[in-house]
């Protein structure tokens, strides 16, 4: 476990990564980013479950595969003990299930590991002030359901009322959301 002293002007950020290079270098491009701080890395579900609530970070950074309890699994049980922690999967997985499952558990944002170390520091930032930020890829796979199933995009709509206030704005004010309001549907 890695940990940087906190910054009271810092966004705080724990990562939770079962590759011990990859979990080193998050940790290093978040504690020497300027206005974060690591609040600790952690290999394991469980291990992290164990040690994240007691740091209270703003946003925690989730693989998916991780050995033991799946970061989907790990995001349910945050969640539940951080309900204002945000929480962001950080994963090479792509694919409609495990994009799905993790927004359902819980997470706020959704990257792929190929995402260039700005730009996660961006979207940091970006889940730290309320948006949801998603790698292009995962972010038309959103779309593409809304347009499947028919979702309107509208806080009114049935399927989105179980979201709260914030939920509900920051999906509707992302750009990527504002944009594809304006493509004619299929």
């Amino acid at each position: 476990m890695l940990a940087q002293s906190r910054n009271p002007v810092s966004i705080i950020v724990a990562i939770v990564e079962d590759d011990e290079l990859v979990r080193e270098s998050l940790a290093v491009l978040v504690g020497g980013a300027s206005g974060f701080s690591c609040a600790g890395s952690y290999g394991s579900g469980e291990e992290a479950v164990n040690h994240i609530p007691g740091r209270q970070p703003d946003v925690v950074l989730m693989d998916i595969n991780l050995p033991g309890m799946s970061g989907i699994e790990c995001v349910r049980r945050l969640r539940q003990l951080l309900p204002n922690t945000q929480i962001v999967m950080l994963t090479m997985y792509e694919d409609d299930e495990a994009v799905f499952e993790s927004l359902q558990a819980g997470a706020t944002g959704y990257l792929l590991k190929r995402t260039p170390h700005v730009e996660i520091l961006a979207a940091i930032e970006d889940v730290h002030r309320g948006g949801s930020p998603m790698s292009s890829a995962i972010a038309r796979k959103v779309v593409q359901l809304a347009r499947r199933t028919g979702a309107a995009l509208s806080p009114t709509t049935t399927s989105l009322k179980h979201l709260s206030p914030r939920e509900n704005e920051s999906l509707l004010t992302s750009p990527k959301v504002i944009a594809t309001r304006k493509l004619p549907r299929n």
